[in-house]
């Protein structure tokens, strides 16, 4: 069966749901459109909202779908031109709903893509800071089984002074998506000397973009990528490549 593009628009401006068929074409063909050609075409339909003269906002309409505008009146009258107005007005609210979901979605797949735990190191890192405790060795043994829900409530309860430790505590925040929290040790650790220096301004970078701070990890991803001996110079630059 068809797509009716028209029922599509309405649901989506109306908040209802796709069936599956809908769904499948409407990512299909918004896939089809790169990010600058949706941006263009949005603000050309907030240069045709603006217009206040009638036939401007004909040709505006019939320059931007002909097959759309194919069964509509030749003629603008008063009478037509406030359906034509909202029809503007509804492909305006698609598109933009639909450029929101498209960055809202890059930055959690690059992140699901990148992101893999560092490593556990148990005995050697631990013992050359401070005498381990059980509680350390526990904390890092759940981190290591990847149960990082329990491996973070046996970090809370830790010293945080300890840069081993509060490294592995980062990771396990930015696995279980607190972003925020995350972002913040790692930028603590990035700032000053220490063995995970390097590693963690790449996490920060990571935690930056699960918060949709883009600009900002942006220019973090940068600054790892003209550093050539920096662990993760080349996932750096591949990342900042998907961005563009």
């Amino acid at each position: 069966m068809e797509t009716n593009k028209e029922n599509i628009i309405r649901k989506i401006v109306q908040g209802k749901s796709l069936s599956l068929s809908e769904q499948t074409w409407w990512e299909a063909n918004l896939g089809r459109l790169e990010i600058q050609e949706q941006l263009k075409l949005v603000q050309g339909l907030q240069k045709a909202l603006a217009l206040e003269n009638e036939d401007l906002l004909k040709q505006q309409l019939q320059s931007w779908d002909k097959e759309s505008t194919a069964s509509v009146p030749r003629k603008l009258g008063r009478t037509r031109s406030l359906p034509r107005i909202v029809l503007v007005a509804a492909s305006l609210a698609l598109l933009l709903v639909s450029l929101f979901w498209v960055f809202q979605k890059q930055n959690p797949d690059l992140i699901a893509q990148y992101f893999e735990p560092y490593p556990s190191i148990l005995d050697p890192v631990l013992k050359g800071e401070n005498q381990t405790t059980s509680r350390e060795m526990t904390a890092m043994q759940a981190y290591q089984n990847k149960d990082y829900v329990q491996a973070l409530k046996y970090f809370e309860g830790l010293e945080k002074s300890n840069d081993t430790l509060s490294f592995y505590r980062a990771n396990t925040l930015l696995a279980l998506g607190q972003y925020p929290q995350a972002q913040s040790a790692f930028t603590s650790l990035g700032d000053h000397q220490n063995r995970f220096q390097k590693e963690a301004r790449w996490f920060e970078a990571l935690s930056l973009l699960g918060m949709e701070r883009s600009s900002d990890a942006k220019a973090k991803l940068l600054v790892l990528s003209g550093e050539a001996a920096h662990p993760y110079q080349h996932e750096a630059e591949e990342i900042l490549r998907k961005m563009e």
